[in-house]
């Protein structure tokens, strides 16, 4: 499900269009075979069937620099993400869903109460939402208090997750974004449920989930 592809799709030029499309035929196929190469093992999944029918829906949060080994590890998974209104966002979007996610689009920095609705709407639905804590601009291992207050609002628990590698490329970014070279091993991860009680505001869920999030990474060490 994508709200605004066909807002977005008007704005574009015929150029940009071709562009788009080509890159949606191109990309897709060439990362299943590069990520292929790589040996995955994913811990701690039954979490995620347990979680679902306990509660209906979830959010999967993971830092912005793990995207690539969440995407191909819940790939197929029909997980909603929140993807930008741009162009660039278009070409991410059509990726997601080769992929087999759903997306909505909306801009969690320009505008985060719009966007927040419509991620709430996808979770009251029983879909599963991926929320990147310090995107999309961090800073980095910051977990923003969006990602607290959808879940404070929709009553479903936040389940952390994040990978490791063997052997990676780290590009200079702010998020010191992480690619897995090929060949190489990779373990994907998946945390217990959080929960944000509405009835105790004082507690410090920032820094509960970021806690949870580098232990769960220790915990993958042992791997």
């Amino acid at each position: 499900m994508d709200i605004t592809k066909s807002s977005v799709n008007s704005s574009l030029s015929l150029k940009d269009r071709i562009l788009i499309k080509t890159i949606e035929l191109l990309v897709p196929p060439l990362a299943r075979l590069y990520l292929k190469t790589i040996k995955t093992k994913i811990i701690n999944s039954d979490v995620i069937e347990r979680t679902q029918k306990e509660y209906g829906s979830f959010i999967c949060a993971f830092w912005h620099n793990r995207i690539i080994p969440m995407l191909w590890a819940n790939r197929n998974s029909g997980v909603v993400c929140l993807v930008s209104p741009s162009k660039d966002g278009e070409i991410i979007a059509r990726i997601l869903h080769r992929f087999g996610y759903k997306t909505v689009r909306g801009s969690s920095y320009k505008r985060p109460i719009t966007s927040a609705k419509a991620v709430i709407k996808e979770i009251k639905k029983g879909n599963i939402v991926a929320i990147i804590p310090d995107g999309p601009r961090g800073p980095i291992y910051t977990v923003n208090p969006g990602v607290i207050e959808i879940a404070r609002i929709t009553k479903v628990p936040i389940i952390p997750a994040t990978a490791l590698f063997s052997s990676y490329w780290e590009v200079n970014s702010w998020d010191r974004f992480k690619i897995p070279k090929p060949f190489s091993k990779m373990i994907v991860g998946f945390g217990e449920p959080i929960l944000i009680n509405k009835e105790d505001p004082t507690l410090d869920y920032s820094s509960l989930i970021r806690s949870a999030l580098f232990s769960l990474e220790k915990t993958l060490y042992q791997y």
